[in-house]
């Protein structure tokens, strides 16, 4: 009997701390209030977007200059669709939006002109037998490891442990 008041009085309090819901749920929430913020932005219903800042955004960013900082950030880099543009909605704790950052896309990581080229290779090494054993190594201690062999295009030879 006291090990069934105790699991309701820890499912009881869980419900209470977090509400019931998982992290992948809260984070749901949060994506998708991100998402009707920014679909409300770019069908300019600036108002009704504005609704979800916090008292700091809210005195910072009203709706005018939240419109206003919209056709910068647009007239910037271009019409949302022709430039990559990361945006960043912050939210505290009760789920109203404290920052709000726009930002220029990274590029995509591509490799390096040189790589492929057939001068790169990997190779499984253990260290501490054969011609990786090391002076002074305990007979038996060994370990292994990825090298990654590559040669810039001004001729530089290195190697990364990976």
């Amino acid at each position: 009997m006291k090990i069934i008041m105790v699991v309701l009085a820890g499912l009881v309090l869980g419900i209470l701390l977090f509400g019931g819901r998982s992290p992948d749920q809260e984070k749901d929430e949060y994506v998708e209030a991100a998402e009707f913020f920014l679909d409300r932005v770019l069908k300019e219903e600036y108002e009704e977007a504005a609704k979800d800042f916090d008292a700091v955004m809210a005195r910072a960013m009203p709706a005018d200059k939240l419109a206003l900082t919209w056709r910068q950030v647009q007239a910037q880099a271009g019409a949302f669709r022709e430039a990559d543009l990361d945006i960043r909605v912050v939210f505290d704790g009760a789920r109203r939006i404290s920052g709000l950052f726009f930002s220029p896309a990274p590029p995509p990581y591509g490799l390096p002109e040189y790589a492929g080229d057939g001068a790169d290779r990997e190779e499984e090494v253990t260290v501490g037998e054969g011609p990786w054993s090391l002076p002074g190594m305990d007979r038996g201690t060994t370990f292994s490891s990825r090298l990654f062999w590559t040669t810039s295009p001004g001729g530089v030879k290195s190697v990364t442990r990976i």
